[in-house]
């Protein structure tokens, strides 16, 4: 029979565990100050020393969790791809046909671009001339468009919907338009929900365009 003390010994976490665990801590401190600074400064706006400030170090100690500014630039790009991906999901799970399916992918854009701007700059617009993903980085965003783009081609291939071009580069083209709807209502409507938008009504007018061209008419 396994005594009392060791049993709780082998509950407690070890050593390794929670430093792990401090360290992931630590991490997701200095990602959410930097999150913070790139709001309210732009994402070119990224200072470590500013950042160090928040946390409440010094600044060569953020190199003992980062690189530096391209890896603190790589982390928050997953950040906001894994984001933007559970929001896009969760919204398109409840979509029953593919003009909800095109709805959900503009209003999922929308609403990412307004709830976390400095994340949908830095995942969709790539503004800085001096950082580029890291092959890990683009490989979890390009994952989660591939699911997109299966999605699509799953519902599209259930309304009998064949369109004229190779269903990929048509799949591309819906991302496309519907990221360009989204930035078009940031735009010219700032304070307008997908819902209410003018730009609302493009949608039904792209899949009539779609299946006009399927049947060929």
């Amino acid at each position: 029979m396994v005594s009392e003390s060791k049993s709780k010994r082998r509950l407690a976490p070890s050593l390794r565990e929670r430093r792990a665990r401090d360290r992931a801590e630590r991490m997701n401190e200095i990602l959410d100050h930097s999150q913070d600074v790139i709001r309210e400064k732009g994402v070119n706006g990224l200072n470590l020393q500013e950042v160090a400030r928040r946390v409440g170090v010094q600044p060569p100690s953020l190199y003992e969790y980062f690189d530096g500014r391209a890896a603190i630039y790589d982390a928050l790009f997953q950040r906001g791809a894994r984001i933007f991906q559970t929001e896009i999901f969760e919204e398109l799970d409840r979509a029953n046909s593919f003009e909800e399916i095109c709805e959900k992918i503009v209003e999922s854009f929308l609403l990412f671009a307004k709830d976390y701007p400095e994340l949908y700059r830095l995942v969709f617009e790539h503004p800085l001339q001096y950082y580029h993903p890291s092959e890990v980085a683009l490989q979890e965003a390009k994952e989660g468009l591939e699911r997109g783009l299966n999605l699509l081609k799953r519902t599209m291939k259930e309304e009998g919907i064949k369109p004229p071009i190779p269903t990929n580069q048509l799949v591309l083209l819906i991302e496309v338009v519907c990221h360009g709807l989204a930035g078009r209502i940031l735009t010219d409507e700032p304070d307008s929900s997908f819902e209410n938008s003018q730009y609302r009504r493009l949608v039904p007018s792209l899949i009539a365009l779609i299946k006009k061209a399927s049947n060929g008419s």
